[in-house]
């Protein structure tokens, strides 16, 4: 067991994706046996984005040099957020006019 404390997060992340993946497909719906152990695993996962995100923003704001470029990023940061809401809501609408 020494080998997986040596391991990165996103090493065990993936081993755990392609177990679940592979034990799905050998044992079918028989499998629903582990079902709280994955659903366990989605909760720590959901648990860490935040945190994750978060911190990498605060942590990319207090290595700029100036509130110039600050400002820059902020105005391309807004542009994208409002490009892609736009984006997930024409195709939400088609997606929903499609299936109606």
């Amino acid at each position: 067991m020494k080998w997986w404390k040596n391991q990165k997060l996103y090493v065990k992340i993936l081993i755990g994706v392609i177990l679940g993946i592979v034990l799905g497909i050998i044992f079918g719906p028989s499998i629903k046996v582990i079902k709280p152990i994955g659903d366990i695993f989605i909760r720590l996962l959901q648990m860490l984005i935040i945190p994750l995100t978060f911190f990498t923003i605060i942590s990319g704001v207090n290595k700029l040099e100036s509130i110039k470029k600050l400002q820059s990023i902020g105005g391309k940061i807004m542009l994208i957020y409002i490009g892609t809401s736009l984006l997930s809501v024409f195709i939400g609408s088609l997606i929903a006019l499609t299936i109606n």
